[in-house]
């Protein structure tokens, strides 16, 4: 399996669905869901910052619960 782009093609909705499935409380998926419901991003190339537009899908970059995250949605596929 190759994992080069997996943290940026997750889908948040399936996601969601899979901690819940595993038992991950309501509170805990709903707070996770504030950090990643209508996020913005930016590219800064040299000197130069992009206007900030909409991610859809995948971890954040940097985000200490982008490892964790990334190894519950993987979890029902190595079953």
């Amino acid at each position: 399996v190759d994992f080069e782009k997996a943290f940026d093609s997750i889908r948040w909705d399936y996601l969601r669905a899979t901690m819940l499935k595993m038992g991950l409380g309501e509170g805990w998926v709903d707070w996770v869901d504030l950090l990643y419901s209508s996020p913005l991003a930016r590219v800064k190339t040299g000197r130069t910052i992009s206007a900030a537009y909409p991610v859809h899908r995948g971890t954040r970059q940097g985000c200490p619960l982008s490892p964790l995250l990334f190894a519950l949605a993987m979890e029902p596929l190595a079953a």
